[in-house]
């Protein structure tokens, strides 16, 4: 398990999370972005499109297809959804 520091600009607020490291980026984003916007009393869409996870350490965006450990991601690690 990672856990996770996963800070959204557009609203202003940090979350914490626990994910698998085995779990495709993608699966992961559906689920943050859910809890997010039910902690937050917003519309969810039917998928995470047009969201993505970004390393503010690397600058990168995180490529849904490959897992936390293929990213190199690991606890701690501070994450942005945008």
């Amino acid at each position: 398990m990672v856990y996770l520091e996963v800070e959204v600009p557009t609203i202003g607020n940090n979350y914490e999370f626990r994910v698998n490291e085995n779990a495709f980026i993608g699966t992961a984003l559906t689920e943050i972005l859910e809890c997010v916007c039910q902690k937050e009393q917003l519309q969810s869409g039917e998928n995470a499109m047009g969201f993505v996870l970004v390393d503010p350490k690397t600058e990168r965006i995180l490529d849904v297809n490959k897992t936390f450990k293929e990213c190199e991601i690991k606890t701690g690690h501070r994450l942005l959804l945008v």
